[in-house]
């Protein structure tokens, strides 16, 4: 395992970083250095997803050089594949609570993502990726931090002091039994009513594919009248906007 890389079950975790990246770093992206230096002395854990929303012109390789000059990475128990700064140890302080990660494990939701008409993903695309405040569809229900959920009923369940434990957790961290599963549905329920804001019609089709696939565990995946009607609606869609962009060049045409 590369020395910045850490389990939730190390008793240790890194003070400095490793001297090779920090010189290379300094030497060959100070400026950048510096704005990400200075992030983490504000929040002490991030998701890259959640820095992206800072550096939207970093490649990947960018935050790979990056990333392990100011913080260490963990990659498994309630802060999975967080980036957290040098010395600061969340499992030894209920402060760390805050910056814990839900991962939304759907399938199908996945499903419905991919599937978006161009409205849906025109106006997903325009969200905050990284923060669910109910009111943005966001693009896809994948992590999110505990701080970066702003949506009301999260906020009075996650500030509820009878939510907290007094010993740290491998899988709910420093919340009490049942919390993360709370927050999953949550989310969960209150994305797919953005989804039937948007595009009443694709949610009716979509929520038949949830339907479908919670009332069997053993189907692999979800087939029959939901999908072929699905995939009618899309390609009906798709024609509409086909007819309406042969209509401007017509337009610009005359």
């Amino acid at each position: 395992m590369v020395p910045w890389n850490h389990c939730f079950s190390d008793a240790q975790i890194p003070s400095n970083p490793p001297a090779s990246k920090l010189s290379r770093a300094r030497r060959l992206h100070r400026h950048n250095y510096e704005r990400m230096l200075a992030l983490f002395g504000e929040r002490p854990i991030w998701l890259r997803s959640a820095l992206q929303s800072h550096f939207p012109e970093f490649t990947l390789g960018e935050f790979r050089a990056l990333l392990p000059a100011v913080a260490w990475h963990m990659v498994d128990g309630p802060w999975r594949t967080c980036w957290i700064r040098y010395g600061y140890d969340p499992k030894s302080n209920s402060d760390g609570a805050q910056y814990q990660v839900v991962e939304l494990r759907n399938q199908h939701a996945h499903a419905i993502v991919e599937a978006f008409p161009a409205s849906l993903k025109k106006l997903s695309e325009a969200s905050n990726r990284h923060v669910f405040d109910g009111l943005q569809l966001v693009p896809s229900l994948s992590q999110f931090q505990y701080c970066d959920l702003t949506f009301p009923p999260l906020r009075r369940l996650l500030s509820d002091p009878s939510s907290l434990r007094g010993e740290i957790d491998r899988r709910e961290g420093w919340y009490v039994d049942g919390t993360v599963s709370q927050i999953r549905k949550i989310i969960k329920e209150r994305w797919m009513e953005l989804v039937r804001q948007a595009d009443p019609q694709f949610y009716e089709l979509a929520l038949k594919i949830m339907n479908k696939a919670a009332i069997s565990s053993k189907e692999s995946s979800v087939g029959g009248d939901a999908v072929e009607e699905l995939e009618e609606y899309l390609a009906d869609l798709a024609k509409e906007e086909e007819e309406g962009n042969e209509e401007e060049y017509e337009y610009f045409d005359e």
